[in-house]
């Protein structure tokens, strides 16, 4: 039962994000190993523009640009990376016409790392040997706190004259925290990745204060929606932002019918914290049940009832004049297993039949 119903989320958030990239499961998982990983994945062209707006003027995004993702497992065991950081790979050609391929590390521990420097080396050092030696730009984006630590070269002494070094290697260093001073700046721009690296900053200054998060969060996606970004930008940003500002059970359910009001405003939909909400309430709902039914399997029931709430409430909004009574009552009645094949059908369902085909 738990299985199936954790099935049925995964179902449901696809739904919810649909308008996206269409990417396998598998490339989902990996993907969501870091929120920031998933913004440069689909902003990198904003990240360039906003952070190093020379180097991006010289690339010809008419070509647009590719993640080399396969390429740099082959450079970078998993062993070797972890979890403590996140490195990206693109590929992007420059208006002359030559090839340039750009190692984005990004850093996202919370303190100092003394090996930080000679991973870039040897990242760096690995990709240009690997691919005919193609010219690597290699840039850290640091998201820590501390704005001393910004280390920017990687440097090997002469083991006999060790006042000289024989070797030094220097990489583009990009700090965030740097940007703490021009939160208002952040906020009247109205390009995307100003409100990536405001999400961020509100993260670190909101760790002890979770229901300032919660207002900032709902300030900032206001702000996207005027922003005149297309529904597919605004469901990549939106995705992003609430991966990234977590926000507690006990806040969600506030924090969600305010963003329910936002959407209907707007006229676009909100993602990913629904689903969270709505696995919320039918657990809360389930608690009560297990009082006699026993609490687990009461939670479990509940958090069906959650999702089949959420399933009738995404068929109603998905075909407003369509939908009747008789389907309604179809989900309601229906179990973990037949929830999941509407939910996969809901995805590209044309019809509200295609949804409950045989």
């Amino acid at each position: 039962m738990k299985k199936e119903t954790n099935d049925l989320a995964f179902c449901l958030k696809k739904v919810l994000i649909a308008g996206m990239p269409k990417e396998s499961s598998k490339q989902v998982v990996a993907e969501l190993d870091s929120p920031w990983k998933y913004a440069m994945r689909h902003f990198f062209r904003s990240f360039m523009e906003f952070c190093l707006p020379e180097w991006a003027a010289s690339i010809d995004w008419a070509q647009g640009y590719e993640t080399l993702d396969k390429e740099l497992q082959k450079i970078i065991p998993e062993s070797e990376t972890g979890k403590r950081f996140s490195d990206m790979l693109f590929k992007v050609w420059l208006k002359n016409g030559e090839e340039k391929w750009i190692l984005i590390h990004l850093e996202i521990q919370g303190q100092n790392d003394k090996e930080l420097a000679q991973r870039m080396f040897i990242y760096n050092y690995r990709t240009y040997d690997q691919y005919q030696q193609q010219p690597v730009v290699s840039i850290a984006l640091l998201l820590d706190a501390d704005p001393k630590w910004r280390p920017d070269y990687f440097r090997l002494q002469n083991p006999l004259e060790k006042e000289k070094s024989f070797l030094e290697f220097r990489y583009h260093v990009i700090k965030l925290i740097d940007y703490a001073t021009r939160k208002e700046e952040l906020q009247k721009r109205n390009d995307l990745f100003s409100k990536v690296i405001l999400a961020q900053l509100i993260v670190m200054e909101t760790k002890k204060n979770l229901p300032l998060r919660v207002q900032h969060k709902i300030s900032l996606i206001k702000q996207l929606l005027k922003l005149g970004l297309t529904n597919h930008q605004t469901r990549e940003l939106y995705q992003f932002i609430d991966w990234l500002m977590t926000i507690p059970e006990d806040l969600m359910l506030t924090y969600n019918e305010q963003i329910q009001e936002i959407a209907e405003e707007w006229d676009v939909p909100y993602v990913s914290t629904s689903v969270r909400v709505a696995q919320i309430k039918g657990r809360e709902e389930g608690r009560q049940e297990g009082l006699q039914e026993g609490e687990q399997k009461g939670e479990h029931k509940g958090e069906h009832k959650g999702i089949r709430m959420m399933l009738d409430r995404l068929i109603r909004r998905r075909f407003p004049h369509t939908v009747t009574a008789k389907h309604l009552h179809l989900i309601n009645d229906a179990d973990a297993t037949t929830l999941t094949c509407w939910a996969e059908r809901l995805i590209d369902a044309k019809t509200v039949d295609e949804v409950f085909a045989a």
